[in-house]
């Protein structure tokens, strides 16, 4: 009897042992498992350590015509633009579970004439005389510099607003996001979603360059000068 009495006593000790055992194993396999495998301040240096920033480039080749008071612009605008998105702007939101909401930032959209292209614009000041209107070529400076701002304003809306150019170089910079998150975070679900433009926020010219020169409101300005 003793003996079996023994022998149950080690048995129950050995069943409370194993139990204890499995659970406390269940306790801290479980925290690991939902334990977010990166977490966004983690997530972005890892990002901004591999790539700064994310650049596509545009071609924009269209004949153009613009006016000016008595002044017009006519010609084909050969332009290259870069479509910048720093990843130092980021945006990573948590939501539900382990899930990481990912935005890129607003695109910084760079102009300037295409290396060997075929730019050429002509600037008139338009008279009027018996025999009706005349085009002169001319060379006042600040009419040129108006005409200059509404053709790559004209050049930039496009960009931004045309399927062809800013929404597929969009795409493109996804694509390339969304493979360097794959890399960085494979275990942990990560969905990247449209920038969300905040009420008061509208598109600017600021940003856009022609060789040394930048679009300003007042005309186009050094492009050192202070914003």
């Amino acid at each position: 009897m003793k003996i079996i009495r023994t022998s149950l006593a080690l048995l129950v000790l050995f069943l409370v042992g194993s139990g204890l055992g499995i659970y406390f194993y269940r306790s801290c396999t479980r925290e690991t498992e939902t334990k977010p495998e990166v977490t966004p301040l983690e997530l972005r240096a890892k990002i901004t350590q591999r790539l700064r920033l994310i650049t596509q480039e545009i071609t924009y080749r269209q004949s153009v015509k613009a006016y000016s008071g008595d002044y017009m612009a006519e010609g084909v605008a050969d332009l290259v633009a870069y479509v910048k998105f720093d990843l130092e702007h980021l945006k990573i939101q948590e939501g539900g579970g382990d899930t990481l909401y990912v935005s890129l930032p607003m695109p910084q959209v760079e102009l300037g004439r295409r290396p060997s292209g075929s730019h050429s614009i002509k600037y008139y000041r338009i008279t009027q005389s018996l025999f009706g209107a005349r085009a002169e070529a001319t060379s006042d400076r600040t009419a040129i510099k108006d005409l200059e701002t509404k053709v790559l304003s004209r050049a930039y809306e496009d960009i931004m607003n045309d399927p062809r150019f800013l929404p597929k170089a969009k795409a493109d910079a996804r694509d390339q996001l969304q493979q360097l998150l794959t890399t960085l975070a494979p275990n942990r679900p990560i969905i990247l979603v449209e920038e969300v433009q905040l009420p008061g926020e509208g598109r600017s010219t600021e940003g856009m360059y022609l060789k040394n020169e930048r679009i300003h409101p007042k005309g186009i300005v050094p492009r050192h000068s202070n914003r």
